[in-house]
């Protein structure tokens, strides 16, 4: 089956605290949904902290559920949080530490990558993930981001993962499934192709939920940081 997703423009959704609904539709009243938005969020995988619940682990649902992610202004511009932090420039600022140390060296990465989540205002164990760290790693890598000094590197889904590892591979395939325009930018269609590719592609199993990797490229992708389209190897 061929998919196909071709839209005209990137959706983008303007967020506020009061726009809360049960999570199979339907509207609740003011004070219920009051309440809600000021429950924290327990979830490791709860995009921008404590304004809604994650709709795999809870019964609310935000509007960022399609597509994910908390919208605010930063810097003048629209951008996307994860943990509470603007995404794109905390992958960029890793990325130029990086760059400005001279290394590529996976160890480096994830020190600089605490540095740049304390530096842009985040304070809690969530920086240290190694998840969406190790997502973010294989796209600025791999050549995958915009604004960093790193050629693209064709890599099949088979030679990512064993030398990367599944995390890698679950956020590159996400980025080509993305530029592509071969699904829609929901996590919710995103996560099922991506287990479904890497299963194809590397001939091993996926993970039954996404822990961060395609989450980070999905955010990333709509926020305009993703080089693409590209024809890839798989």
């Amino acid at each position: 089956m061929t998919h196909s997703y071709r839209p005209t423009t990137v959706p983008t959704i303007q967020r506020t605290t009061r726009s809360y609904g049960l999570r199979h539709g339907g509207s609740t009243p003011r004070s219920r949904r009051l309440a809600a938005s000021t429950v924290p969020c327990t979830s490791e995988l709860c995009i921008g902290g404590p304004h809604g619940h994650d709709r795999h682990r809870g019964s609310w649902s935000s509007a960022a559920d399609s597509p994910e992610g908390d919208i605010t202004s930063w810097g003048g511009s629209m951008t996307r949080l994860l943990f509470r932090v603007p995404i794109s420039r905390w992958v960029l600022a890793t990325a130029q530490a990086m760059d400005a140390a001279h290394t590529t060296d996976d160890a480096a990465w994830r020190a600089h990558w605490a540095e740049s989540y304390t530096a842009l205002g985040g304070h809690t164990t969530s920086g240290t993930k190694g998840c969406p760290r190790s997502a973010a790693y294989a796209l600025w890598y791999l050549g995958w981001l915009k604004g960093a000094m790193r050629p693209h590197q064709d890599w099949p889904s088979a030679r990512i993962h064993r030398r990367l590892g599944k995390n890698a591979a679950y956020a590159v395939i996400a980025a080509r499934l993305l530029t592509r325009g071969t699904v829609a930018p929901f996590h919710s269609s995103l996560w099922p192709r991506v287990r479904d590719e890497f299963r194809r592609q590397t001939g091993e199993s996926a993970a039954n939920s996404d822990q961060g990797a395609a989450k980070v490229a999905l955010l990333l992708f709509l926020d305009g940081s993703l080089v693409g389209p590209l024809t890839v190897a798989v």
